[in-house]
């Protein structure tokens, strides 16, 4: 990890230097029923519309998830995380 200082200005005149942390957090975003069915996005069917498929994409961020607690992942899609639980 690369680790850097960031100066703070106000006015032109350097405040302070203070330590920068930045945090990437992988996300996929969805939207329902855009081009496809839900049940089309979620199993990748139609791909003539648009290529996705939500199993997928949940199975293997789940996955390495599994291999480093630290690791993080944002899904604001709410119907597909049902959808991929109850299945």
């Amino acid at each position: 990890m690369q680790q850097g200082k960031i100066n703070l200005t106000q006015n032109n005149v350097r405040t302070k230097d203070i330590p920068l942390t930045v945090h990437l957090i992988p996300q996929t975003r969805l939207r329902l029923g855009w081009k496809k069915l839900v049940d089309d996005y979620y199993s990748g069917t139609d791909n003539l519309q648009d290529y996705a498929s939500v199993r997928n994409i949940l199975d293997s961020v789940v996955a390495e998830m599994s291999k480093d607690p630290k690791r993080r992942f944002t899904f604001p899609d709410v119907k597909f995380l049902q959808m991929w639980y109850v299945r």
